[in-house]
Order: structure tokens, then sequence, then C-alpha cells
């Protein structure tokens, strides 16, 4: 960080080389910290069965939206 302090004039050359300290720090801090895990690691409660539910449940909506959300009657 002595460029900054050294000088009021940085190049673009310095400046660059400040940015690839500050991500460098920054991915050595995520691999450090942020937990790593698989897709479903936080829901090893969910079924096949549950993946059926959910994609009707979204069908269902869609069908829903494209009748105009109504109200009333058989779509509602």
């Amino acid at each position: 960080m002595s460029v900054l302090t050294s000088s009021n004039n940085c190049d673009v050359e310095e400046l660059d080389k400040i940015y690839e300290r500050i991500v460098a720090v920054l991915a050595a801090g995520e691999n450090q910290y942020i937990p790593r895990c698989s897709k479903n690691y936080f829901k090893f409660w969910w079924t096949e069965e549950l993946t059926a539910l959910k994609q009707a449940a979204i069908n269902t909506d869609r069908l829903w939206k494209a009748a105009g959300k109504p109200r009333s009657g058989q779509n509602f």
C-alpha cells in the first residue's frame, strides 16, 4: 500500500497490481472461510416425490396465469 501513500500519481500498472492484490486476498478469504458442499447438502430430505409435486405446482401456476389469473371458476 506504500504505492498510494508515497505519491499522488499512480499509473495504470500500479493500479492493476493493487487490484490484483485485493482480488487475491478476497479469493484467499473465500477459500478459507466459505464452506463448500454439494448441491443437495442442505436438502437431504428432498425426494423425487417432492420434485414431482413441485413441478405439478409450477405447471398449475402457469396454467392459472395463462388463463388470466381468474378469481373464480375451474381454473381458480
